[in-house]
């Protein structure tokens, strides 16, 4: 993305400014020379916590669906169609990555050493920070609907990477670490698989490596984590056929069809907002 996107410059002085960009415009669509590094780093800061703020609009609308038993992302699908002043991203099981983590708070720490305390950036990471509570809270809601411990599931993990696309080989801060931690001492037998994401790595995280088919086979749930193309592109019925059952299908970025998935009669079926649980 460094290549295509535009790069905000701001220097000490005109002459650091100028070297600066002299060396991105090597590299870069576009530079953009700003006035002081204050500006520039004001820039970088709001860019992330707009972005994190509108994704936390999107998830919050998630948790109210799931109050109604509503499909968030066909609501949200159907509430942009056609009207060009919507713009609603599509909820996710939780807003990672370096930036977004961490520039909201950076932000707000330093509006508040200059007496001012914003409250709506503060609020989207607090709702951002709760979708991966939300993905375990759906894995124990199925627990309790078969009268099952925890314990005794296999659970199968698509997407370690902060997000599915475009690609990254990024896990930091990744929700599917946080529903990890959630689960680690609760259950041993989590099995996860990314396309882009060594096995050495996830095999670090506690988690057995495992490719499409045996991750599926005799799992009692799936849990979709990031919309990598890939993961869109599965013979999803044929897949879940492997799986235990009745098994839970947790597909958060809603990549396969509804009414297929709804079809097999063994598979409780979650995305956020909407359950068959």
């Amino acid at each position: 993305e460094l290549k295509h996107l535009p790069q905000i410059i701001g220097g000490l002085n005109k002459e650091s400014t100028s070297r600066a960009a002299e060396i991105f415009s090597k590299f870069v669509s576009e530079v953009i020379i700003v006035d002081s590094l204050e500006s520039a780093e004001m820039i970088k800061a709001l860019n992330n916590s707009y972005r994190d703020v509108t994704f936390a609009f999107a998830n919050e609308v998630a948790l109210i669906c799931d109050k109604f038993n509503l499909d968030a992302h066909e609501v949200i699908k159907n509430a942009n169609w056609g009207y060009s002043r919507s713009n609603i991203p599509f909820p996710s099981p939780g807003v990672g990555g370096y930036c977004l983590t961490k520039d909201p708070y950076i932000l707000v720490d330093a509006a508040q050493k200059r007496g001012f305390s914003p409250k709506m950036i503060s609020s989207a990471r607090e709702i951002n920070e709760l979708m991966p509570k939300y993905v375990v809270g759906q894995i124990e809601k199925f627990c309790k609907s078969i009268d099952k411990n925890l314990s005794d599931l296999k659970i199968f993990i698509l997407g370690f990477a902060f997000k599915g696309w475009p690609e990254t080989s990024d896990i930091r801060f990744s929700p599917t670490l946080d529903v990890l931690s959630m689960l680690k001492g609760k259950n041993n037998n989590l099995v996860g698989f990314d396309p882009v994401i060594k096995s050495s790595i996830i095999q670090t995280l506690g988690v057995k490596y495992a490719v499409y088919e045996e991750g599926f086979k005799d799992a009692d749930c799936i849990i979709i984590m990031n919309n990598n193309p890939d993961f869109g592109k599965l013979d999803i019925a044929s897949l879940l056929s492997t799986a235990n059952k009745p098994v839970l299908f947790f597909d958060a970025w809603r990549l396969h069809d509804l009414n297929t998935v709804l079809a097999l009669d063994y598979v409780k079926y979650s995305n956020l907002g909407f359950d068959t649980i």
